[in-house]
């Protein structure tokens, strides 16, 4: 009875001291169709967690038409933090550097949104990652269904970007339309991480934010008209969103 009781005490120490364990996580991030292929840093502790992706030291606008001559764009610009994404286990809130386009540039924002449900189904799958035993679940949210491979291993409901809500770290991601590859590249501990939410942008709510991404098309359409020939016109059709999210519910 008291070996029993001892293997329980200290089965019960080696899980609380590995949910108090900060990691910092690397991932390979691609993005197919807005020809992304960068790296995704998450750092997590016990309350909460912030992806990164990276800044860029110049502006990069990047325009792609299709076989079907839709044109689809990509703008990076010149910004040093890039785009980050805070969770908040206390308050239920995920904070979000982005950018949208306000008055013909592509400007930081900040904003604050509930943290979103991805409705996942957890499947019986297995295998390895990183020596790690990982399980399979998929998810669907706002315009895109999502494989995952999750670890218990690092019992966290934080993941990259916006993934949440599974019982351990996310390793792997990809979207059905294999459009979208996120894949673990280094896991570390860290004796100590302060994070902390994004800053350096303009404030603004969640709807605010929406209308600024439905608007992005025709704005830039604008600015490619402003750029021709006096007489010359430009027909343009909006093609594939490649972005993370695909549409607001």
């Amino acid at each position: 009875m008291t070996r029993y009781l001892l293997i329980v005490l200290l089965y019960t120490i080696n899980v609380f001291s590995q949910a108090g364990t900060s990691y910092k996580v690397e991932y390979n991030y691609k993005n197919i169709g807005l020809n992304e292929n960068e790296k995704l840093e998450l750092r997590l502790n016990k309350s909460d967690a912030i992806s990164y992706f990276p800044g860029v030291q110049k502006s990069l606008d990047t325009v792609m038409v299709d076989q079907e001559e839709n044109i689809s764009f990509s703008v990076k610009p010149n910004d040093s933090i890039g785009r980050q994404y805070y969770f908040n286990g206390k308050t239920k809130q995920i904070v979000f550097r982005e950018f949208v386009g306000i008055s013909g540039k592509f400007l930081p924002v900040i904003v604050d949104e509930k943290i979103p449900n991805f409705n996942w189904q957890l499947k019986d799958d297995v295998k390895l990652i990183n020596k790690m035993t990982c399980n399979k679940a998929i998810g669907k949210f706002r315009g895109r269904t999502y494989e995952v491979w999750y670890t218990k291993e690092i019992p966290t409901a934080f993941g990259p970007w916006k993934f949440n809500g599974l019982p351990g770290l996310v390793l792997e991601a990809k979207s059905t339309d294999n459009n979208i590859f996120i894949q673990v590249a280094k896991i570390s501990t860290l004796t100590a991480s302060v994070i902390k939410e994004p800053a350096k942008g303009k404030k603004i709510t969640l709807d605010q934010y929406v209308t600024y991404k439905n608007n992005e098309v025709n704005d830039f359409i604008d600015r490619l008209k402003a750029k021709l020939p006096r007489g010359a016109q430009i027909s343009a059709q909006v093609g594939e969103n490649y972005d993370l999210e695909k549409s607001f519910e």
